[in-house]
């Protein structure tokens, strides 16, 4: 005889297979995903915002170590340190008047005005005697024993790290 035409006696088997849900689809996401990604979104978009506004507004202290670079390289080429000097000291008054307008350093000179410098320049420049090198402007050329590389790279740091008004250099540089 055949099995298969043989009736069962397992009443289960007598029971339609079971219905099995469908599969969970991937979209649309739950609302947990969706708060994710926009939080994500907001926060690349606040950084952004953030990283352009600090380039914005330290676009003058870019623009002036770019010069600065400039005014080294033309004193490489003729040798003149009272040019040089002179070049770096107007930048530099450039450089404060557009960021401290409220302070009245524009009249500074001598010893004032390299104290101005050296209360917003970091402690490593204020130890050194690099600026002091700025009021040799002052002097003949034959008294002048500067070393002007020695300046340049003080120069070079005192601009980096100069505290910059943002809402000034922001509104006045790129406007």
């Amino acid at each position: 005889m055949n099995s298969s035409l043989q009736p069962t006696n397992n009443p289960l088997d007598l029971l339609p297979p079971p219905i099995l849900p469908n599969a969970i689809e991937a979209w649309p996401p739950a609302i947990g995903w969706w708060i994710l990604a926009l939080s994500l979104l907001l926060s690349m978009a606040a950084a952004s915002y953030t990283f352009w506004m600090w380039r914005r507004a330290n676009a003058l202290k870019r623009a002036a170590v770019k010069t600065l670079i400039l005014y080294h390289q033309q004193y490489i080429a003729d040798q003149n340190k009272q040019q040089y000097l002179f070049n770096v000291n107007q930048l530099l008054r450039r450089f404060c008047l557009q960021q401290y307008p409220q302070l009245a350093c524009a009249k500074l000179s001598g010893q004032a005005w390299l104290d101005f410098l050296k209360e917003r320049a970091p402690a490593l420049i204020t130890e050194q005697q690099e600026l002091n090198h700025l009021i040799r402007i002052y002097q003949p050329e034959k008294k002048q024993s500067t070393d002007i590389n020695a300046l340049h790279l003080c120069l070079t740091a005192w601009f980096k790290s100069a505290e910059i008004n943002k809402s000034l250099a922001i509104s006045k540089h790129h406007d």
